[in-house]
């Protein structure tokens, strides 16, 4: 005989959790139930002290003062050391948290939507075309549209662009102090802004698009298999030999992580470690204008779950 598929879900909610008497976790119940629970909640927030608060800290707030002191040195280790200084000391209640905010991802998507969804991966990793996805929907007779699939997209995924105003030359970007006091560049004299003479309106002339590190790592720590791969950094450094060999296996066994050490960086596991780069380049041959491009990558995770490991396999000296 065959069993039918189970329409109950997982509800973690305080009020199931207290009414599971034996393991506290939550209960199952029908989805519109959990929804109506989850509403309910969301009126009335009860904010834990022992989650991972990184929504706590601005790590935005922290890089614009690195900019403004003019560190010569890319010290991202700042900012992750105010985004860890107050995490939880009690480990026992983080499996129970983790479960908590991801359920708050766990959204009701129908087959079409979760399809329109993949299809829409494949599409910024491929380079497909808009009406390609277009072709590929009717092709599936699916009826939901590219407009449709980022609107779920972005209301699943809660990153958001920071725009900040910079110098139409690219000599330095209104952060900090320079945001609150200079309306012209520095360094060339350049105004900062286009005013309109009807109105008076003021209108940055150049701009740059921020993506908040924080709201990333908040995202990847709801996720169970990410907060996994974010351990090797801790994993990693913790083996017996560390420290030890003269082998250079990862950017950890280097002087510059062993300086940061000596300084009290990296004492709890989730801390972050994450290493710029900057890099300028012509667009035109004519050499008018030129671009900067900023990355930041998060080096808490191995080789084996980053982008260089598909381009430099198992060798270690390229990296």
């Amino acid at each position: 005989m065959l069993s039918q598929k189970s329409n109950k879900v997982l509800c973690t909610c305080s009020k199931c959790k207290q009414q599971d008497t034996e393991q506290g976790i939550g209960l199952l119940i029908s989805k519109s139930a959990r929804t109506r629970h989850r509403k309910k909640e969301k009126e009335t927030p009860v904010i834990s002290d022992s989650s991972l608060s990184l929504s706590s800290f601005s790590i935005h707030e922290n890089w614009t003062n690195m900019v403004d002191r003019g560190d010569d040195e890319c010290n991202f280790t700042d900012v992750e050391n105010e985004l860890t200084s107050d995490s939880p000391t009690n480990e026992s209640s983080d499996s129970e948290d983790s479960l908590e905010n991801m359920s708050d991802f766990d959204e009701e998507l129908s087959d079409e939507m979760s399809c329109a969804l993949k299809l829409l991966d494949i599409k910024s990793h491929c380079n497909i075309t808009d009406d390609a996805f277009h072709q590929i929907m009717v092709a599936i007779n699916n009826n939901v549209t590219l407009h449709q699939a980022k609107k779920k997209l972005k209301s699943i995924v809660k990153i958001e662009s920071i725009l900040v105003d910079m110098c139409p030359n690219s000599c330095c970007a209104y952060t900090g102090n320079f945001n609150k006091y200079y309306n012209e560049c520095n360094y060339c004299h350049e105004s900062r802004f286009q005013i309109e003479e009807s109105n008076q309106k003021y209108t940055p002339r150049c701009q740059m698009a921020y993506f908040s590190i924080k709201d990333r790592l908040i995202i990847q720590y709801q996720d169970s298999r990410r907060s996994a791969e974010l351990m090797y950094r801790a994993n990693y450094t913790q083996h017996q030999d560390f420290g030890f060999k003269e082998k250079i296996g990862d950017i950890f066994d280097g002087k510059r992580y062993q300086k940061l050490l000596s300084y009290g960086f990296f004492c709890d596991d989730r801390d972050i470690a994450l290493l710029g780069s900057i890099d300028g380049y012509q667009i035109f041959q004519q050499k008018t204008n030129d671009c900067w491009t900023t990355n930041i990558r998060e080096d808490n995770v191995g080789l084996c779950h980053s982008q260089i490991d598909k381009e430099f396999g198992e060798n270690l000296d390229n990296y």
